[in-house]
């Protein structure tokens, strides 16, 4: 239903389209889990690069993200080679993909894909779904209330919004047959003949008009009674053709649902002040969560298929995201300003070498003291006294023993 609402709702459009376009930006990088360093130089990059001969990187990414946010599945068979190592990745759309239970325990027995080149992926041993052919399917899915052994697949980010994303729907397909036909029956129909309708013929007759007039696509249909009825209006203003309202509510709870902040939606609720606080929180709670999303699958399914692979994991370079790397840059000078740290420590946040002079720690020279603090222990000793408390505590030295060599010892 969603991969339909994806061409009919805009405001589906559009929320998927900014989040898979922003996720589309980012390139995936490993992370050393030993060194804690990022990697730029492996095999599984160069197949994320190119997964696959006939489409690019940026095809199969918009893949990704797209299945996932709409649907709450993705699906990718994995080509191997005689080492087990994934050779190529392929997307299944969720919509030519079935799943049925085991016998066993209810949980996925096998995979099926019903389009041209259709396989069917049996659960193994160790808990992998592998063809006939040796080619294997993976599958992520998003959390499902209803999950059981008849429906084994995740829900779209969407699906609390089913309702409002109907609403949207019927009340555009409403206005576009309003325009279409040029009036719209709103009244009362009263029969005028001498003999009384029987049951049967009032009933085949408010079938028809229901049939006729009823739905967004037939608003605005002319009525024709052909028959010995009258037709009074009952009301009709443009208040009655007015969706504005519905639609803008159905906006703002579909944008909700992926936490798409309101300044990037509502250009009067945008201003100057919060146009980078916006684009930073669309980041900080749209676009990374998925991103990461995708990165811990392809690491727990792709990446761990390689005899290295336990030591790395898929994550993303945040000095390569320009609106992140502007946060970076400005908190690092707000803490410098700020006295918070030196010039040097500064730089360093981001990516500047070091220079001379640069490790002093300066204060604004309009701060005034106007008091000390002598409640606290740690206002009242020098770092020198600080450092030893937290060493003896650190080597098991009783609480008398610290507190006696503090107090005698000379910073």
């Amino acid at each position: 239903k969603m991969l339909e609402a994806y061409i009919k709702a805009c405001p589906i459009f559009m929320a998927t389209k900014w989040i898979v376009d922003a996720c589309n930006d980012i390139q995936f990088v490993l992370k050393d889990k030993n060194k804690d360093e990022l990697i730029y130089n492996h095999p599984i990059l160069n197949l994320l690069n190119k997964p696959n001969p006939f489409v690019s990187n940026d095809e199969f990414k918009k893949q990704v993200f797209s299945s996932l946010i709409l649907t709450g599945n993705i699906y990718i068979t994995k080509t191997l080679s005689q080492k087990g190592e994934p050779l190529e990745l392929y997307y299944n759309n969720p919509k030519d993909v079935s799943i049925f239970a085991s016998s066993q325990d209810h949980y996925a027995g096998q995979y099926s894909i019903s389009n041209l080149f259709g396989a069917t992926f049996n659960r193994t041993g160790d808990y992998r779904f592998i063809s006939s052919n040796g080619n294997e399917i993976i599958h992520h899915k998003e959390y499902n209330p209803d999950f059981s052994s008849s429906n084994l697949f995740g829900i779209s980010f969407f699906a609390g919004c089913s309702l409002e994303i109907q609403q949207y729907i019927e009340s555009s397909l409403h206005n576009l047959a309003l325009i279409k036909n040029g009036g719209r029956p709103s009244g009362l129909i009263t029969f005028k003949g001498n003999k009384n309708l029987s049951g049967d013929s009032a009933k085949a007759i408010k079938e028809s008009i229901d049939d006729k007039l009823k739905g967004g696509a037939n608003a605005g249909k002319i009525l024709f009674l052909s028959d010995d009825f009258s037709y009074q209006t009952l009301g009709e203003s443009i208040k009655d053709m007015d969706y504005k309202s519905l639609h803008e509510n159905a906006e703002q709870k579909i944008f909700k649902a992926v936490k798409i902040p309101t300044a990037m939606i509502n250009n009067q609720a945008m201003t100057y002040s919060n146009l980078d606080v916006s684009r930073y929180a669309f980041y900080d709670s749209a676009v990374i969560p998925i991103f990461n999303t995708v990165c811990k699958f392809f690491t727990s399914k792709i990446l761990n298929s390689y005899k290295d692979g336990a030591n790395y994991e898929l994550t993303f370079d945040k000095s390569a995201i320009s609106a992140l790397e502007n946060r970076e840059i400005t908190n690092a000078r707000d803490a410098f300003k700020d006295g918070l740290i030196s010039r040097n420590e500064s730089r360093a946040k981001i990516g500047y070498e070091s220079v001379a002079g640069g490790d002093n720690i300066y204060q604004p020279s309009a701060l005034v003291a106007v008091g000390i603090d002598g409640n606290t222990s740690d206002n009242r000793e020098s770092p020198a006294k600080k450092e030893l408390r937290r060493l003896m505590l650190k080597n098991g030295y009783s609480k008398e023993d610290i507190e006696s060599t503090v107090k005698s010892y000379e910073s």
